[in-house]
Parts: structure tokens; C-alpha cells; sequence
């Protein structure tokens, strides 16, 4: 009989995780929230990390006036002659890093979880998740975000082909677009295995997604509640003609179906 050996602390790793979601909080509400109030906006937030919308006039200049936010602040990144540089605090666990190295964040779009772009005085710096790194550099730009937020789609049915389209244009001016066209496909170029033959392998991905299945997206597409918020209206809507695809025995299996639910 075979002995599987299970050496994997994964109460160590959920207990991490817990933790880091308490210290992300206590940082937001009792330092951040505490002393901005309603000059401060979060703006997006991952596991461990917040980027936010503060009106103010410098906001190193408030850290040297504010310590209990600057104390919790890893500064060593920032250049030697900053006033708020300090190696103290150095790597040390629980401790915030300013990832922009003390720029300012001049636009800044978010999409979804791992998919944002930000621009920092011309340069650009993008996020996308799942799509190959030479695709985001050299096929994507904070424009597309932009376009992909607000989009109406109204190009879907043609919006693969223009992808190729235009990564074909690529390959043939290097510029990253030729029209001001939009689309979320982004062509994928990867190098696969087939039984021990390498490949280039050529897909269209979807690249850009604006559906937030973590948030409950509100109509001005920027604004976001956690679901099960109490202003909410979660109540599902449905199109009774939609049921005109299904047979008679499908009905009543669905109804069947929903009454288990309901019980």
C-alpha cells in the first residue's frame, strides 16, 4: 500500500493570509482613514497592497507631520536625500513600500483583481494577469483600459478579428495600433509541446475584462460595494421569453430544480 506523506502546513499558510488581511485593514481604517477622513478615497485594494486617491497638497510632506503612519512605512526605497528616507524599518514584516518610489500616480484604471495600468509622468506601467508578458509591452497601453472601462460594446462581433488584425499590422510597421479602434482580444504568441515537438502556438485571448465578479459594479462603471451590501438590489432579474428555447420536460425540470432551492 502506498504511505502519502502530507508535510504541508496549509494552517500555516491560512493563518498567514488571516493576518495579513487584519494588518491591511487596522492600516486603512485606524491610520489612513484616521487621518484623512473624507480627503481619502481606496481606490483598489489586493491582498497586500492599497493604491489610493488623496487630496492633498504633498503627502510625504504630511508622513514627516503624521508618525503614526510614517512608522509604519518602509522608506528605504526612496532616494537617500528624501526627507522620509530611512532604513530602520528596512524589509521589516507588517510595514507598507511606496512602489512608485515617492512619484505620483497620474491616472490610474482598474479593471478587475490583477488587471490595472497607471501612468507615473509619461511612463507607463501595466497589469494584466494571465496575458504574456511581451503582449502587455508591446500590444497594450492605459488607452485600452480606459476604452475597455467605458466600453459599450458595440464591436463584439468583430472584435477577435480585429485583433489579428492589428497584431498583423504589427508585425509588418511595429507600431502598436494603426486605427483608434478598440478591442479586448489581444493575439498570444507561446511555445507548446506536442508529442516532443515544439511549437509556436497562436491564440486570441481575451486580454481586457471589465466583469468584477468581486465587487458589485455600479452604473458609472468606477464606483464599486462589496455584494451583500444592505443599498444593493441583488434580486435576479429574468426574461420569461428566454424560456421559449426549452422544451416542455426541461421546464419542468427546472422548476423541479428551483424548488429544491427554495426548500
Amino acid at each position: 500500500m502506498d504511505v502519502l506523506q502530507f508535510d504541508k502546513p496549509i494552517y500555516v499558510g491560512f493563518s498567514i493570509l488571516d493576518l495579513s488581511k487584519t494588518l491591511i485593514y487596522d492600516f486603512h481604517y485606524n491610520s489612513m482613514v484616521e487621518n484623512y477622513g473624507s480627503n481619502i478615497q481606496l481606490m483598489y485594494t489586493d491582498t497586500d497592497s492599497l493604491i489610493y486617491y488623496i487630496k492633498t497638497v504633498n503627502f510625504y510632506t504630511d508622513l514627516i507631520n503624521k508618525p503614526n503612519i510614517l512608522n509604519r512605512m518602509d522608506t528605504s526605497n526612496l532616494s537617500p536625500n528624501h526627507p522620509c528616507y530611512c532604513v530602520d524599518r528596512k524589509k521589516l514584516p507588517g510595514t507598507f513600500t511606496d512602489e512608485t518610489k515617492g512619484q505620483a500616480i497620474r491616472e490610474f484604471v482598474a479593471l478587475r483583481a490583477k488587471s490595472y495600468a497607471y501612468n507615473l509622468a509619461g511612463e507607463e506601467k501595466l497589469k494584466a494577469k494571465g496575458v504574456r508578458r511581451h503582449v502587455v509591452k508591446n500590444h497594450m497601453t492605459i488607452e485600452d483600459y480606459k476604452q475597455c472601462l467605458f466600453w459599450d460594446g458595440s464591436m463584439a462581433r468583430n472584435a477577435r478579428e480585429l485583433a489579428i488584425n492589428q497584431f498583423n499590422a504589427f508585425k509588418c510597421t511595429g507600431q502598436k495600433s494603426l486605427t483608434n479602434q478598440y478591442t479586448p482580444y489581444r493575439v498570444n504568441i507561446s511555445l507548446r509541446s506536442f508529442k516532443h515537438q515544439m511549437k509556436s502556438i497562436s491564440t486570441v485571448k481575451l486580454a481586457l475584462n471589465r466583469s468584477d465578479d468581486k465587487r458589485l459594479v455600479l452604473e458609472n462603471q468606477i464606483n464599486t460595494r462589496a455584494h451583500g451590501h444592505y443599498r444593493n438590489e441583488e434580486t435576479p432579474t429574468f426574461d420569461e421569453t428566454e424560456l421559449d428555447r426549452f422544451n416542455d420536460s426541461e421546464k419542468e425540470l427546472m422548476d423541479l430544480l428551483v424548488a429544491e432551492i427554495l426548500i
